[in-house]
C-alpha cells in the first residue's frame, strides 16, 4: 500500500467520488449523490467512508463505505451500518485496495459506535467479504415475482437518458393516482423474537431521495420504487384474503406504469415471507452477510425486506 494514501471522506470529497464514479463505472452519477447519501448525521455519525488517492499524482483511485442505520431488537434499538458504496479505478484493480479500506472502515465504524455492519453482497464480493474479512454469512433472502403482461416501458426507459427523464415525468403523473396517505409503514420483519431495521420519519425522509412511494392497495399501504420492474421494499401486513387483492391491485398499477415484473426480496421464516409463498413465483434472493464490531447480538435473529437495501 506505500503507493496510496487513505483519507476519509469529508464534503470536499464529493467531485473525487464523482469523478472515480465515472472512471470505474464508465457513466456519471447525480451531483447530489454521494452529498445526500453521506448525510446520515440524524443519527449521529456521518461520513464513514475512505478514499484511496494515488501518491504519484493524486488521482482518486478507491472508496468504500458504510452508512449508519438502526436496528430493533427486543424492544432495544442499536446503532449499526450497512456496508455500500465499493468502487476501484480499473488501472487500480487487484492490488488488495478494497480490503485494506473496508479494514480503516470497520475500525472507524466501531470508534462512532456502531454495533455491527450488514451487507447484501454481490457473487463479486461475497468471497472477499467472507474470507478476506471475516464476515459471516447469513442466508439468501427469498425471493418472489409476478409477471405482469404490458408494455415494458420502465425496463425500455433505463436505455437512455432521454428517456428516463420522458418515463419519470409519466411516473410522477401515474403514481398520483395510487398513493397512500401512509406516510411510514413499520418494518414487517419486527416480530417478538426477530429484530430488524428500525424506520423514523428521519430515516424515510432519507430514503425518499431515490424516488421511492407508499402506494394504497384497497386500505393497506405498500412502499415501493420502479427501477425497470416495480420492486416492493414492504407492506403493510393483512390476512392472506386481503393479500390477494392487494397483489391484484399490484398487477393494475404495474400494468399502467410498464412494469413487466412485481419483485419482493423477503428475509426467511419472517411473516412477509409466510405470507407470499404459494402467492408469487420463488427463487433464491440476495446474500444477506454480518460482521459484528461489538455488539454480541444474535445476528440470525435480525432480518431484512428489500426497503433496508441501500438504494432502495
Amino acid at each position: 500500500m506505500e503507493d496510496y494514501i487513505f483519507k476519509r471522506v469529508t464534503e470536499e470529497s464529493y467531485p473525487d467520488l464523482l469523478a472515480l464514479h465515472q472512471a470505474a463505472y464508465g457513466k456519471r452519477e447525480t451531483p447530489g449523490y454521494y452529498k445526500h447519501k453521506m448525510n446520515t448525521g440524524y443519527l449521529g455519525p456521518s461520513h464513514l467512508a475512505y478514499i484511496a488517492y494515488a501518491k504519484k499524482d493524486g488521482t482518486p483511485v478507491a472508496f468504500y463505505g458504510v452508512y449508519p442505520y438502526q436496528v430493533q431488537y427486543k424492544g432495544q434499538v442499536y446503532l449499526v451500518a450497512q456496508s455500500g458504496d465499493t468502487m476501484t479505478h480499473p488501472a487500480h484493480s487487484g492490488r488488495g485496495l478494497f480490503t485494506e479500506l473496508a479494514k480503516v472502515t470497520y475500525k472507524l465504524a466501531k470508534e462512532n459506535g456502531i454495533q455491527f455492519v450488514f451487507g447484501f453482497p454481490n457473487h463479486k464480493s461475497f468471497p472477499v467479504l467472507t474470507k478476506k474479512l471475516g464476515w459471516g454469512y447469513k442466508e439468501n433472502m427469498n425471493s418472489y415475482a409476478i409477471k405482469v403482461f404490458t408494455l415494458p416501458l420502465a425496463a425500455v426507459a433505463k436505455k437512455s437518458y432521454i428517456l428516463r427523464v420522458m418515463y419519470a415525468s409519466y411516473l410522477k403523473v401515474m403514481i398520483s393516482f395510487f398513493k397512500s396517505s401512509t406516510k411510514l409503514i413499520p418494518n414487517s420483519v419486527i416480530t417478538d423474537k426477530l429484530g430488524g431495521v428500525y424506520r423514523t420519519p428521519a430515516f424515510v425522509k432519507y430514503k425518499q431521495f431515490y424516488d421511492n412511494y407508499f402506494i394504497d392497495l384497497n386500505g393497506k399501504a405498500a412502499w415501493v420504487k420502479v427501477d425497470g420492474d416495480m420492486i416492493v421494499g414492504d407492506m403493510e401486513l393483512m390476512s392472506d384474503r386481503e393479500m390477494l387483492h392487494a397483489m391484484s391491485k399490484l398487477k393494475q398499477i404495474a400494468f399502467w406504469l410498464g412494469c413487466i415484473r412485481i419483485i419482493w426480496q423477503v428475509g426467511k421464516d419472517t411473516p412477509l415471507d409466510h405470507l407470499l409463498k404459494g402467492k408469487a413465483e420463488l427463487g433464491e434472493g440476495i446474500y444477506v452477510c454480518h460482521l459484528d464490531l461489538q455488539s454480541s447480538l444474535p445476528l440470525d435473529d435480525i432480518k431484512y425486506v428489500y426497503a433496508d437495501y441501500d438504494t432502495f
